[in-house]
């Protein structure tokens, strides 16, 4: 029930939640309200999943629910790494509180979307809205959790996240050229220069 009522004040008034989990430092709390996160963001997409294919909607629910929870660990311990260093205060717990607060709105955003994806037009114009709301209210509650959560000022809390998104950007962008010239190499100088029939 305590939960609930810290669902409903992320929000009603997502500062007043933040201040209150600063107080309190209860990992398990946060940890409950990542896994509701990933449980909203994970029915959300089984129903639209469902729409199109039927027989892999619950392949689907637990695909995104325990990607997306042990890809939120890891970012949590990204953003931990870098604001400690920026600020040289702050746990894991800050960083996994302000990831799993601002998350979800989002989620619940998600699932509201999902179901109007069911509607003809009118559900794609609703959901540009309620996407916008709610997306809005998870990107301000984020930077707001990390700010409160990591006791920074503005400016190093923007260096925070710029830094953050650069490091995402740039692993995703070498992974992938790494990985695809890996394999461009590997099949050019691995195959036979004739057929082996």
């Amino acid at each position: 029930m305590v939960y609930f009522q810290t669902l409903q004040e992320i929000l009603s008034n997502p500062v007043h939640a933040i201040l209150k989990a600063k107080k309190e430092r209860n990992t398990n709390k946060s940890v409950a309200i990542l896994f509701v996160d990933w449980v909203l963001f994970a029915l959300g997409a089984s129903l639209v999943m469902f729409k199109f294919a039927k027989f892999f909607t619950l392949l689907v629910f637990f695909s995104v629910f325990v990607l997306g929870l042990l890809g939120s660990l890891f970012f949590s311990l990204l953003v931990q790494i870098i604001f400690n260093i920026l600020g040289s205060k702050g746990k894991y717990f800050d960083a996994l509180t302000a990831l799993a607060y601002s998350k979800f709105p989002l989620s619940l955003g998600v699932v509201i979307v999902s179901v109007l994806s069911y509607l003809p037009l009118a559900g794609l114009l609703i959901s540009i809205i309620v996407l916008s709301i709610f997306g809005a209210m998870a990107i301000a509650t984020f930077y707001r959790g990390l700010k409160e959560l990591f006791g920074l000022d503005i400016i190093t809390t923007w260096i925070g996240i710029g830094l953050l998104m650069f490091v995402l950007f740039v692993a995703f962008y070498l992974g992938v050229m790494i990985n695809f010239s890996t394999n461009l190499f590997l099949n050019k100088f691995t195959q036979p220069s004739f057929p082996l029939y």
